[in-house]
Protein backbone atom coordinates (compact mmCIF):
# COMPACT_ATOMS: atom_id res chain seq x y z
CA UNK A 1 0.00 0.00 0.00
CA UNK A 2 1.20 3.52 -0.75
CA UNK A 3 2.26 6.24 1.43
CA UNK A 4 -0.59 8.47 -0.11
CA UNK A 5 -2.75 5.63 0.65
CA UNK A 6 -2.27 5.24 3.94
CA UNK A 7 -2.48 8.65 4.64
CA UNK A 8 -5.48 8.82 3.42
CA UNK A 9 -7.12 5.87 5.35
CA UNK A 10 -5.77 7.85 8.36
CA UNK A 11 -7.44 10.83 7.72
CA UNK A 12 -10.44 8.76 6.35
CA UNK A 13 -10.66 7.13 10.06
CA UNK A 14 -9.90 10.56 12.16
CA UNK A 15 -12.61 12.20 10.12
CA UNK A 16 -14.98 9.31 10.52
CA UNK A 17 -13.90 9.22 14.38
CA UNK A 18 -14.82 13.09 14.42
CA UNK A 19 -18.11 12.72 13.17
CA UNK A 20 -18.99 10.30 15.02
CA UNK A 21 -17.84 11.69 18.59
CA UNK A 22 -20.13 14.61 17.64
CA UNK A 23 -23.48 12.30 16.83
CA UNK A 24 -22.84 10.87 20.21
CA UNK A 25 -22.79 14.28 21.72
CA UNK A 26 -26.16 15.49 19.65
CA UNK A 27 -27.43 12.04 20.93
CA UNK A 28 -26.97 12.65 24.29
CA UNK A 29 -27.82 16.63 24.27
CA UNK A 30 -31.37 15.32 22.52
CA UNK A 31 -31.88 12.46 25.52
CA UNK A 32 -31.03 15.99 27.89
CA UNK A 33 -33.94 17.93 26.27
CA UNK A 34 -36.28 14.93 26.05
CA UNK A 35 -35.24 14.32 29.89
CA UNK A 36 -36.37 17.98 30.63
CA UNK A 37 -39.36 18.22 28.36
CA UNK A 38 -40.86 15.22 30.62
CA UNK A 39 -39.85 17.03 33.78
CA UNK A 40 -41.68 19.98 32.13
CA UNK A 41 -44.74 17.96 31.17
CA UNK A 42 -44.80 16.01 34.95
CA UNK A 43 -44.44 19.16 36.79
CA UNK A 44 -47.53 20.98 34.36
CA UNK A 45 -49.38 17.68 35.09
CA UNK A 46 -49.49 18.44 38.89
CA UNK A 47 -49.29 22.34 38.65
CA UNK A 48 -51.94 23.51 36.35
CA UNK A 49 -56.04 23.02 35.84
CA UNK A 50 -59.23 24.72 34.59
CA UNK A 51 -61.36 24.70 37.86
CA UNK A 52 -63.33 27.52 39.09
CA UNK A 53 -60.78 28.92 41.61
CA UNK A 54 -56.97 28.14 42.07
CA UNK A 55 -56.44 25.43 43.22
CA UNK A 56 -55.06 25.17 46.74
CA UNK A 57 -53.21 22.19 46.07
CA UNK A 58 -49.36 22.30 45.76
CA UNK A 59 -47.84 20.54 43.20
CA UNK A 60 -45.85 18.36 45.37
CA UNK A 61 -49.32 17.71 46.85
CA UNK A 62 -51.04 16.66 43.84
CA UNK A 63 -47.46 14.39 42.76
CA UNK A 64 -48.62 12.81 46.42
CA UNK A 65 -51.72 12.28 45.76
CA UNK A 66 -51.24 10.77 42.19
CA UNK A 67 -48.66 8.39 43.76
CA UNK A 68 -50.85 7.36 46.42
CA UNK A 69 -53.53 6.69 44.00
CA UNK A 70 -50.94 4.74 41.73
CA UNK A 71 -50.37 2.64 44.82
CA UNK A 72 -53.60 1.99 45.80
CA UNK A 73 -54.15 0.81 42.71
CA UNK A 74 -51.49 -1.94 42.33
CA UNK A 75 -52.24 -3.18 45.45
CA UNK A 76 -55.59 -3.79 44.82
CA UNK A 77 -58.16 -5.89 42.76
CA UNK A 78 -58.27 -2.72 40.16
CA UNK A 79 -54.96 -4.16 39.37
CA UNK A 80 -56.54 -6.67 37.29
CA UNK A 81 -58.66 -3.63 35.78
CA UNK A 82 -55.64 -1.87 34.13
CA UNK A 83 -53.86 -5.29 33.04
CA UNK A 84 -57.64 -5.62 31.28
CA UNK A 85 -57.04 -2.16 29.84
CA UNK A 86 -53.53 -2.08 28.47
CA UNK A 87 -54.33 -5.05 26.32
CA UNK A 88 -57.77 -4.06 25.07
CA UNK A 89 -57.71 0.22 24.57
CA UNK A 90 -53.85 0.64 24.70
CA UNK A 91 -52.64 -2.48 22.39
CA UNK A 92 -55.48 -3.18 20.44
CA UNK A 93 -57.20 0.07 20.85
CA UNK A 94 -60.43 -1.46 21.08
CA UNK A 95 -62.46 2.17 21.44
CA UNK A 96 -61.48 3.25 18.32
CA UNK A 97 -61.68 0.60 16.50
CA UNK A 98 -65.48 0.14 17.87
CA UNK A 99 -65.98 3.76 15.98
CA UNK A 100 -63.66 3.68 12.87
CA UNK A 101 -62.01 0.88 11.25
CA UNK A 102 -60.54 3.25 8.50
CA UNK A 103 -58.75 4.96 11.16
CA UNK A 104 -57.78 2.10 13.76
CA UNK A 105 -56.38 0.92 10.78
CA UNK A 106 -54.15 3.63 10.07
CA UNK A 107 -53.21 4.37 13.95
CA UNK A 108 -52.41 0.73 14.17
CA UNK A 109 -49.55 0.82 11.05
CA UNK A 110 -48.44 4.25 12.44
CA UNK A 111 -47.88 2.86 16.14
CA UNK A 112 -46.87 -0.79 15.58
CA UNK A 113 -44.97 0.21 13.11
CA UNK A 114 -43.20 2.78 14.79
CA UNK A 115 -42.66 0.95 18.27
CA UNK A 116 -41.76 -2.74 16.19
CA UNK A 117 -38.99 -0.26 14.40
CA UNK A 118 -37.73 1.29 17.36
CA UNK A 119 -37.23 -1.75 19.01
CA UNK A 120 -35.82 -4.15 16.21
CA UNK A 121 -33.82 -1.33 14.39
CA UNK A 122 -33.22 2.00 16.56
CA UNK A 123 -32.70 0.15 19.46
CA UNK A 124 -31.40 -3.22 18.02
CA UNK A 125 -28.06 -3.87 19.54
CA UNK A 126 -29.72 -2.79 23.08
CA UNK A 127 -33.35 -5.24 22.41
CA UNK A 128 -33.18 -7.63 19.41
CA UNK A 129 -29.64 -9.32 20.47
CA UNK A 130 -30.83 -9.67 24.52
CA UNK A 131 -33.74 -11.41 22.77
CA UNK A 132 -31.98 -13.11 19.06
CA UNK A 133 -28.27 -14.72 19.39
CA UNK A 134 -28.42 -14.47 15.98
CA UNK A 135 -29.36 -11.03 15.20
CA UNK A 136 -27.85 -8.96 12.61
CA UNK A 137 -29.27 -6.29 11.14
CA UNK A 138 -28.60 -7.75 7.13
CA UNK A 139 -29.69 -11.47 8.23
CA UNK A 140 -33.24 -12.38 7.80
CA UNK A 141 -36.26 -12.24 9.25
CA UNK A 142 -34.71 -8.70 10.13
CA UNK A 143 -34.07 -7.45 6.96
CA UNK A 144 -37.55 -8.18 5.60
CA UNK A 145 -39.31 -7.13 8.84
CA UNK A 146 -37.71 -3.67 9.00
CA UNK A 147 -39.10 -3.32 5.58
CA UNK A 148 -42.46 -4.23 6.35
CA UNK A 149 -42.54 -2.17 9.69
CA UNK A 150 -41.27 1.19 7.73
CA UNK A 151 -44.13 0.45 5.13
CA UNK A 152 -46.67 -0.22 7.70
CA UNK A 153 -45.84 3.57 8.73
CA UNK A 154 -45.99 5.22 5.19
CA UNK A 155 -49.24 3.22 5.30
CA UNK A 156 -50.61 4.81 8.11
CA UNK A 157 -49.75 8.30 7.40
CA UNK A 158 -50.58 8.10 4.00
CA UNK A 159 -54.27 6.64 5.57
CA UNK A 160 -54.19 9.71 7.78
CA UNK A 161 -53.22 12.23 5.26
CA UNK A 162 -55.98 11.30 3.10
CA UNK A 163 -58.55 11.41 5.99
CA UNK A 164 -57.87 14.67 7.07
CA UNK A 165 -57.90 15.60 3.09
CA UNK A 166 -61.43 14.24 2.54
CA UNK A 167 -63.05 14.71 5.75
CA UNK A 168 -64.52 17.95 5.11
CA UNK A 169 -68.03 17.56 6.23
CA UNK A 170 -67.24 15.84 9.18
CA UNK A 171 -65.67 19.38 10.33
CA UNK A 172 -61.69 17.59 11.02
CA UNK A 173 -59.48 20.47 11.43
CA UNK A 174 -56.17 20.46 10.94
CA UNK A 175 -53.40 22.52 12.47
CA UNK A 176 -49.56 22.83 11.86
CA UNK A 177 -48.83 20.75 14.37
CA UNK A 178 -50.78 17.80 13.19
CA UNK A 179 -48.39 17.54 9.71
CA UNK A 180 -45.24 18.20 11.50
CA UNK A 181 -45.95 14.94 13.54
CA UNK A 182 -46.97 13.27 10.61
CA UNK A 183 -44.21 14.37 8.49
CA UNK A 184 -41.95 13.91 11.30
CA UNK A 185 -42.50 10.46 11.55
CA UNK A 186 -42.56 10.26 7.88
CA UNK A 187 -39.54 12.31 7.28
CA UNK A 188 -38.15 8.54 9.82
CA UNK A 189 -39.58 6.76 7.91
CA UNK A 190 -38.38 7.98 4.33
CA UNK A 191 -34.83 8.90 4.98
CA UNK A 192 -34.47 5.67 6.44
CA UNK A 193 -35.84 3.40 2.85
CA UNK A 194 -33.68 5.99 0.73
CA UNK A 195 -30.40 5.09 3.32
CA UNK A 196 -30.95 1.47 3.07
CA UNK A 197 -31.30 1.31 -0.76
CA UNK A 198 -28.55 3.74 -1.22
CA UNK A 199 -26.20 1.40 0.71
CA UNK A 200 -27.62 -1.71 -1.40
CA UNK A 201 -26.48 -0.11 -4.56
CA UNK A 202 -22.92 1.93 -3.32
CA UNK A 203 -19.68 1.41 -4.89
CA UNK A 204 -18.26 2.32 -1.63
CA UNK A 205 -19.83 0.26 0.84
CA UNK A 206 -19.32 -2.24 -1.48
CA UNK A 207 -15.71 -1.83 -1.38
CA UNK A 208 -15.76 -1.28 2.19
CA UNK A 209 -17.55 -4.61 3.01
CA UNK A 210 -14.89 -6.87 0.93
CA UNK A 211 -12.28 -5.54 2.54
CA UNK A 212 -13.37 -5.40 5.78
CA UNK A 213 -15.14 -9.21 5.79
CA UNK A 214 -13.55 -11.06 2.54
CA UNK A 215 -9.96 -9.72 3.27
CA UNK A 216 -10.15 -8.19 -0.95
CA UNK A 217 -8.27 -5.16 -2.15
CA UNK A 218 -7.19 -6.02 -5.69
CA UNK A 219 -9.80 -4.60 -8.03
CA UNK A 220 -9.18 -7.18 -9.90
CA UNK A 221 -9.69 -9.78 -7.23
CA UNK A 222 -12.94 -8.57 -6.58
CA UNK A 223 -14.36 -8.14 -10.33
CA UNK A 224 -16.21 -11.79 -10.11
CA UNK A 225 -18.03 -10.83 -6.47
CA UNK A 226 -18.79 -7.43 -7.53
CA UNK A 227 -19.93 -9.15 -11.13
CA UNK A 228 -22.17 -11.46 -8.63
CA UNK A 229 -23.57 -8.49 -6.18
CA UNK A 230 -24.57 -5.94 -9.07
CA UNK A 231 -26.10 -9.15 -11.06
CA UNK A 232 -28.41 -10.15 -8.07
CA UNK A 233 -28.37 -7.68 -5.26
CA UNK A 234 -28.54 -4.35 -7.06
CA UNK A 235 -24.68 -3.09 -6.83
CA UNK A 236 -24.13 0.08 -9.42
CA UNK A 237 -20.09 -0.51 -10.15
CA UNK A 238 -18.51 1.51 -12.63
CA UNK A 239 -16.09 -1.75 -12.85
CA UNK A 240 -19.08 -3.87 -14.05
CA UNK A 241 -21.31 -3.44 -16.68
CA UNK A 242 -24.84 -5.49 -19.01
CA UNK A 243 -24.28 -8.22 -20.12
CA UNK A 244 -22.84 -9.53 -17.01
CA UNK A 245 -20.70 -12.64 -17.37
CA UNK A 246 -22.21 -15.59 -16.43
CA UNK A 247 -18.78 -17.32 -15.38
CA UNK A 248 -17.86 -14.31 -13.54
CA UNK A 249 -21.36 -14.24 -11.92
CA UNK A 250 -21.20 -17.98 -10.72
CA UNK A 251 -17.59 -17.47 -9.50
CA UNK A 252 -18.41 -14.56 -7.45
CA UNK A 253 -21.68 -16.61 -5.88
CA UNK A 254 -19.69 -19.19 -4.26
CA UNK A 255 -17.07 -16.50 -2.60
CA UNK A 256 -19.88 -14.75 -1.50
CA UNK A 257 -21.47 -17.86 0.02
CA UNK A 258 -18.28 -19.01 1.69
CA UNK A 259 -17.64 -15.16 2.93
CA UNK A 260 -20.38 -12.78 2.46
CA UNK A 261 -23.70 -14.69 3.45
CA UNK A 262 -22.83 -15.75 6.79
CA UNK A 263 -23.85 -12.07 7.74
CA UNK A 264 -25.76 -10.93 5.18
CA UNK A 265 -28.67 -12.06 3.25
CA UNK A 266 -29.75 -11.50 -0.36
CA UNK A 267 -30.32 -7.38 -0.35
CA UNK A 268 -33.93 -8.82 -2.13
CA UNK A 269 -35.02 -9.65 1.33
CA UNK A 270 -35.21 -6.11 1.62
CA UNK A 271 -38.17 -6.18 -0.66
CA UNK A 272 -38.79 -2.07 -0.54
CA UNK A 273 -35.34 -0.71 -0.32
CA UNK A 274 -34.51 -3.48 -3.15
CA UNK A 275 -37.29 -2.13 -5.79
CA UNK A 276 -36.02 1.65 -4.67
CA UNK A 277 -32.35 0.94 -5.19
CA UNK A 278 -32.71 0.61 -9.03
CA UNK A 279 -34.33 4.19 -8.86
CA UNK A 280 -31.57 5.69 -6.18
CA UNK A 281 -28.67 3.74 -7.13
CA UNK A 282 -27.58 5.13 -10.87
CA UNK A 283 -28.69 8.47 -9.07
CA UNK A 284 -26.38 7.92 -5.86
CA UNK A 285 -23.96 6.82 -8.36
CA UNK A 286 -24.03 9.63 -10.15
CA UNK A 287 -23.13 12.09 -6.99
CA UNK A 288 -20.86 10.04 -5.53
CA UNK A 289 -22.31 6.72 -3.41
CA UNK A 290 -19.87 7.37 -0.75
CA UNK A 291 -21.09 10.67 -0.02
CA UNK A 292 -24.67 9.90 -0.81
CA UNK A 293 -24.67 7.19 2.16
CA UNK A 294 -22.77 9.51 4.36
CA UNK A 295 -25.53 12.46 3.94
CA UNK A 296 -28.71 10.11 4.40
CA UNK A 297 -27.00 8.47 6.96
CA UNK A 298 -26.31 11.55 9.08
CA UNK A 299 -29.35 13.07 7.92
CA UNK A 300 -31.89 9.85 9.32
CA UNK A 301 -29.48 10.17 12.37
CA UNK A 302 -30.17 13.42 12.98
CA UNK A 303 -34.03 13.46 11.90
CA UNK A 304 -34.39 10.96 14.81
CA UNK A 305 -32.65 12.67 17.27
CA UNK A 306 -34.49 16.04 16.89
CA UNK A 307 -37.64 14.21 16.99
CA UNK A 308 -36.70 13.12 20.02
CA UNK A 309 -36.07 16.08 21.66
CA UNK A 310 -39.01 17.24 19.72
CA UNK A 311 -41.38 14.86 21.63
CA UNK A 312 -42.29 16.03 24.95
CA UNK A 313 -43.18 19.62 23.57
CA UNK A 314 -45.29 18.94 20.60
CA UNK A 315 -48.55 17.17 20.62
CA UNK A 316 -46.81 13.48 19.54
CA UNK A 317 -46.23 13.38 23.25
CA UNK A 318 -49.75 11.57 23.38
CA UNK A 319 -47.73 8.31 22.33
CA UNK A 320 -47.07 8.52 26.36
CA UNK A 321 -50.13 10.32 27.84
CA UNK A 322 -52.15 8.37 25.88
CA UNK A 323 -51.91 5.11 27.23
CA UNK A 324 -51.56 6.63 30.65
CA UNK A 325 -54.81 8.10 30.22
CA UNK A 326 -56.44 5.04 29.42
CA UNK A 327 -55.37 3.20 31.95
CA UNK A 328 -56.78 5.83 34.83
CA UNK A 329 -59.87 5.74 32.15
CA UNK A 330 -60.09 1.82 33.17
CA UNK A 331 -60.29 1.93 36.43
CA UNK A 332 -62.10 4.85 37.19
CA UNK A 333 -64.64 4.98 34.36
CA UNK A 334 -64.92 8.42 32.33
CA UNK A 335 -68.36 9.07 33.79
CA UNK A 336 -67.04 8.25 37.51
CA UNK A 337 -65.78 11.76 39.23
CA UNK A 338 -62.44 11.51 41.11
CA UNK A 339 -62.82 11.45 44.28
CA UNK A 340 -59.57 13.41 45.30
CA UNK A 341 -59.92 16.90 44.10
CA UNK A 342 -56.16 16.88 43.29
CA UNK A 343 -56.45 13.82 41.18
CA UNK A 344 -59.07 14.95 39.21
CA UNK A 345 -57.37 18.26 38.25
CA UNK A 346 -54.39 15.40 37.48
CA UNK A 347 -56.75 13.09 35.35
CA UNK A 348 -57.84 16.70 33.62
CA UNK A 349 -54.09 17.84 32.47
CA UNK A 350 -53.38 13.95 31.55
CA UNK A 351 -56.23 14.06 28.90
CA UNK A 352 -55.33 17.22 27.46
CA UNK A 353 -51.67 15.97 27.06
CA UNK A 354 -53.33 13.06 25.59
CA UNK A 355 -55.64 14.61 23.15
CA UNK A 356 -54.44 13.82 19.74
CA UNK A 357 -56.56 16.25 17.83
CA UNK A 358 -57.89 13.05 16.06
CA UNK A 359 -61.66 14.46 15.52
CA UNK A 360 -63.61 11.72 16.76
CA UNK A 361 -65.42 13.72 18.90
CA UNK A 362 -66.26 16.22 16.74
CA UNK A 363 -67.79 14.23 14.19
CA UNK A 364 -70.38 12.44 16.26
CA UNK A 365 -71.04 15.85 18.85
CA UNK A 366 -74.81 16.00 19.21
CA UNK A 367 -73.93 19.76 18.87
CA UNK A 368 -72.82 19.83 15.05
CA UNK A 369 -75.85 21.09 14.23
CA UNK A 370 -75.05 24.23 15.89
CA UNK A 371 -71.88 24.74 14.35
CA UNK A 372 -73.05 25.08 10.81
CA UNK A 373 -76.05 27.56 12.55
CA UNK A 374 -73.01 29.72 14.49
CA UNK A 375 -69.59 28.70 12.58
CA UNK A 376 -67.95 28.84 15.96
CA UNK A 377 -65.24 26.31 15.97
CA UNK A 378 -65.54 26.12 20.21
CA UNK A 379 -68.67 24.26 19.10
CA UNK A 380 -66.72 21.40 17.86
CA UNK A 381 -65.29 19.18 21.13
CA UNK A 382 -61.78 18.48 19.58
CA UNK A 383 -61.70 22.52 19.18
CA UNK A 384 -62.58 23.39 22.73
CA UNK A 385 -59.70 20.89 23.65
CA UNK A 386 -56.68 22.73 22.17
CA UNK A 387 -58.35 26.41 23.01
CA UNK A 388 -58.41 24.79 26.65
CA UNK A 389 -54.75 24.23 27.09
CA UNK A 390 -54.56 27.68 26.70
CA UNK A 391 -56.86 28.30 29.58
CA UNK A 392 -55.41 25.50 31.32
CA UNK A 393 -51.53 27.45 30.92
CA UNK A 394 -53.00 30.71 32.00
CA UNK A 395 -52.44 32.34 28.99
CA UNK A 396 -54.10 35.48 28.57
CA UNK A 397 -57.29 35.17 26.36
CA UNK A 398 -59.22 38.32 24.19
CA UNK A 399 -62.60 38.99 25.25
CA UNK A 400 -63.60 37.86 22.07
CA UNK A 401 -62.06 34.92 22.11
CA UNK A 402 -63.85 34.38 25.64
CA UNK A 403 -67.14 34.95 24.41
CA UNK A 404 -66.55 32.26 21.40
CA UNK A 405 -65.52 29.74 24.01
CA UNK A 406 -68.17 30.16 26.24
CA UNK A 407 -70.70 30.28 24.07
CA UNK A 408 -69.18 26.51 22.60
CA UNK A 409 -68.83 25.61 25.96
CA UNK A 410 -72.77 26.57 26.85
CA UNK A 411 -73.91 24.29 23.56
CA UNK A 412 -73.00 21.10 24.51
CA UNK A 413 -75.25 18.86 25.61
CA UNK A 414 -74.02 16.64 27.53
CA UNK A 415 -74.50 13.69 25.76
CA UNK A 416 -71.44 12.18 26.83
CA UNK A 417 -70.94 10.71 23.26
CA UNK A 418 -67.66 12.60 23.15
CA UNK A 419 -66.51 10.60 26.23
CA UNK A 420 -67.69 7.64 25.15
CA UNK A 421 -65.86 7.51 21.50
CA UNK A 422 -62.62 9.64 22.51
CA UNK A 423 -59.83 6.96 21.47
CA UNK A 424 -57.34 8.54 24.15
CA UNK A 425 -60.01 7.65 27.13
CA UNK A 426 -60.50 11.74 28.44
CA UNK A 427 -63.48 12.22 29.99
CA UNK A 428 -64.23 15.58 28.28
CA UNK A 429 -67.55 16.32 29.93
CA UNK A 430 -65.40 16.62 33.37
CA UNK A 431 -63.41 18.87 31.31
CA UNK A 432 -65.72 21.08 29.83
CA UNK A 433 -68.05 21.41 33.08
CA UNK A 434 -64.73 22.44 34.96
CA UNK A 435 -64.02 25.04 32.22
CA UNK A 436 -67.34 26.08 31.61
CA UNK A 437 -67.90 27.56 35.76
CA UNK A 438 -64.04 29.31 35.55
CA UNK A 439 -65.22 30.93 32.80
CA UNK A 440 -67.89 32.48 34.19
CA UNK A 441 -66.30 33.35 37.35
CA UNK A 442 -63.91 35.16 35.21
CA UNK A 443 -66.55 37.88 33.64
CA UNK A 444 -69.94 38.21 32.92
CA UNK A 445 -72.37 34.89 33.31
CA UNK A 446 -73.61 33.60 29.92
CA UNK A 447 -76.68 35.19 29.37
CA UNK A 448 -78.53 31.39 28.80
CA UNK A 449 -77.93 30.38 32.18
CA UNK A 450 -81.46 31.60 32.17
CA UNK A 451 -83.02 28.59 31.18
CA UNK A 452 -83.88 25.97 33.86
CA UNK A 453 -83.17 23.02 31.54
CA UNK A 454 -79.48 24.93 30.54
CA UNK A 455 -76.33 22.38 30.65
CA UNK A 456 -74.25 23.31 33.48
CA UNK A 457 -77.83 23.71 35.78
CA UNK A 458 -78.45 19.62 34.56
CA UNK A 459 -74.78 19.42 35.99
CA UNK A 460 -73.62 21.55 38.78
CA UNK A 461 -72.76 18.47 40.57
CA UNK A 462 -70.41 19.55 42.70
CA UNK A 463 -69.94 23.45 41.55
CA UNK A 464 -73.17 24.49 42.80
CA UNK A 465 -72.54 27.26 44.33
CA UNK A 466 -70.42 28.77 41.30
CA UNK A 467 -73.69 28.28 39.33
CA UNK A 468 -75.83 29.61 41.52
CA UNK A 469 -73.73 32.92 42.17
CA UNK A 470 -73.64 33.70 37.67
CA UNK A 471 -76.90 32.76 38.20
CA UNK A 472 -77.74 35.59 40.26
CA UNK A 473 -75.55 38.15 38.24
CA UNK A 474 -77.24 37.15 34.82
CA UNK A 475 -80.86 37.25 37.07
CA UNK A 476 -80.02 40.94 37.95
CA UNK A 477 -78.90 41.83 34.51
CA UNK A 478 -82.24 40.04 33.07
CA UNK A 479 -84.40 42.37 35.64
CA UNK A 480 -82.51 45.39 34.84
CA UNK A 481 -82.93 44.65 30.98
CA UNK A 482 -86.74 43.97 30.90
CA UNK A 483 -89.91 45.46 32.37
CA UNK A 484 -92.23 42.79 34.06
CA UNK A 485 -95.85 43.20 33.51
CA UNK A 486 -96.62 43.41 36.98
CA UNK A 487 -94.95 46.86 37.25
CA UNK A 488 -96.69 48.24 34.26
CA UNK A 489 -99.81 50.58 34.80
CA UNK A 490 -100.38 50.90 31.29
CA UNK A 491 -100.66 48.83 28.33
CA UNK A 492 -99.64 50.18 24.66
CA UNK A 493 -101.05 48.65 21.40
CA UNK A 494 -98.49 48.83 18.76
CA UNK A 495 -97.21 47.52 15.44
CA UNK A 496 -97.40 43.24 15.98
CA UNK A 497 -94.38 42.07 17.08
CA UNK A 498 -91.78 40.40 14.78
CA UNK A 499 -91.03 37.06 16.02
CA UNK A 500 -90.24 35.14 12.80
CA UNK A 501 -93.98 33.62 12.62
CA UNK A 502 -97.43 35.33 12.31
CA UNK A 503 -99.06 32.49 13.56
CA UNK A 504 -99.62 34.30 17.01
CA UNK A 505 -101.92 36.29 15.37
CA UNK A 506 -104.66 33.12 15.13
CA UNK A 507 -104.88 33.21 18.78
CA UNK A 508 -108.03 33.80 20.44
CA UNK A 509 -107.29 33.48 23.61
CA UNK A 510 -109.05 29.81 24.53
CA UNK A 511 -106.09 29.34 26.97
CA UNK A 512 -105.48 25.55 26.22
CA UNK A 513 -101.70 26.42 25.88
CA UNK A 514 -101.85 27.89 29.97
CA UNK A 515 -104.18 25.02 30.56
CA UNK A 516 -101.87 22.02 29.54
CA UNK A 517 -98.77 23.78 29.94
CA UNK A 518 -96.76 21.44 33.11
CA UNK A 519 -94.79 24.20 34.00
CA UNK A 520 -97.86 26.57 34.98
CA UNK A 521 -99.24 23.37 36.49
CA UNK A 522 -96.14 23.01 38.71
CA UNK A 523 -96.67 26.31 41.07
CA UNK A 524 -99.80 27.20 42.93
CA UNK A 525 -99.12 30.75 41.97
CA UNK A 526 -97.90 30.76 38.16
CA UNK A 527 -98.25 33.85 37.62
CA UNK A 528 -96.03 35.27 40.75
CA UNK A 529 -94.01 32.63 39.90
CA UNK A 530 -93.40 32.55 36.05
CA UNK A 531 -94.68 36.46 35.50
CA UNK A 532 -96.49 35.35 32.73
CA UNK A 533 -98.96 32.37 31.20
CA UNK A 534 -98.51 31.42 27.33
CA UNK A 535 -101.48 32.81 26.42
CA UNK A 536 -100.48 35.99 27.83
CA UNK A 537 -97.11 35.71 26.07
CA UNK A 538 -99.00 35.50 22.49
CA UNK A 539 -101.48 38.64 23.72
CA UNK A 540 -98.63 40.49 24.58
CA UNK A 541 -97.00 40.03 21.07
CA UNK A 542 -100.26 40.65 19.23
CA UNK A 543 -100.72 44.23 20.77
CA UNK A 544 -96.91 45.03 19.87
CA UNK A 545 -95.54 44.83 23.49
CA UNK A 546 -92.92 42.65 22.07
CA UNK A 547 -90.54 43.39 25.55
CA UNK A 548 -92.87 42.37 27.90
CA UNK A 549 -93.12 38.75 26.77
CA UNK A 550 -88.99 39.05 26.47
CA UNK A 551 -89.08 39.83 30.41
CA UNK A 552 -90.96 37.24 30.91
CA UNK A 553 -89.47 34.04 33.53
CA UNK A 554 -92.13 31.87 31.74
CA UNK A 555 -89.68 31.87 28.08
CA UNK A 556 -86.90 30.73 30.15
CA UNK A 557 -88.89 28.34 32.31
CA UNK A 558 -90.38 26.40 29.58
CA UNK A 559 -89.17 22.52 29.19
CA UNK A 560 -89.85 22.45 25.01
CA UNK A 561 -92.33 19.60 25.38
CA UNK A 562 -94.35 21.18 22.53
CA UNK A 563 -97.66 20.06 24.42
CA UNK A 564 -98.96 23.89 23.84
CA UNK A 565 -98.46 24.28 20.03
CA UNK A 566 -99.76 20.32 19.44
CA UNK A 567 -102.83 21.27 21.29
CA UNK A 568 -103.52 24.81 19.90
CA UNK A 569 -106.89 24.57 17.60
CA UNK A 570 -105.34 27.41 15.56
CA UNK A 571 -101.64 26.18 15.02
CA UNK A 572 -99.57 28.51 16.62
CA UNK A 573 -96.34 27.70 16.97
CA UNK A 574 -95.47 28.74 20.56
CA UNK A 575 -92.82 26.64 21.42
CA UNK A 576 -91.28 27.97 18.14
CA UNK A 577 -92.15 31.91 19.22
CA UNK A 578 -90.78 31.42 22.80
CA UNK A 579 -87.20 29.92 21.56
CA UNK A 580 -87.19 33.24 19.17
CA UNK A 581 -88.04 35.60 22.47
CA UNK A 582 -85.07 33.78 24.30
CA UNK A 583 -82.52 34.68 21.59
CA UNK A 584 -84.27 38.00 21.27
CA UNK A 585 -83.45 39.16 25.19
CA UNK A 586 -80.39 37.21 24.73
CA UNK A 587 -78.85 39.24 22.12
CA UNK A 588 -80.39 42.93 23.95
CA UNK A 589 -78.59 42.06 27.11
CA UNK A 590 -75.28 41.12 25.74
CA UNK A 591 -75.38 43.95 23.54
CA UNK A 592 -76.71 46.41 26.30
CA UNK A 593 -79.90 47.21 25.90
CA UNK A 594 -80.39 47.35 22.37
CA UNK A 595 -82.53 44.48 21.19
Amino acid sequence: MSRGRVKREALKRIRATSIETIMNILLGLSVLVFLAGLCLRLYVWFSQGIQPEKSAVSASGRAAAALQGLLATIFSAKFFSVIGTFFTDVLFQKRLLNKNILRWIAHSLIFLGFILLLLMHGLGTGVSTYFFADYYSTLQPYLSLRNLFGLMVLAGIALAVYRRLTDRPQRVKSYASDWAALGFVAMIALTGFLLESTKISSQSEFLRMAEEYGGMTDAQEMLPLATYWAAEHGLVSPSVSKPFDPALVEEGREFAAGTCMECHAPASGAFASFSLAKLTGPIAAAIGSNGSVTFLKYLHLLTCLAFLAWLPFSKMFHVIAVPISLLINGVMGFKKPAVNPANALNRQMIGLSACTHCGSCSELCSSLMFYESFQNDFILPSEKVQFLKKIAAGEKVDEKTLKHLQQGLYVCTSCDRCSEVCPSGINLRELFVSSRYNLLAQGQPETTLLSHFSFPLALAQSFVDDHLKALKKVEQLFKASFKKLSDMTTLSIGTPSDVATTSYQSCYSCQRCTNICPVVRLYDNPVEELDMLPHQIIFSLGIGNKEIAMGSKMIWSCSTCYLCQEHCPNQVQLTDIFYNLKNAAIRKMESGGTA
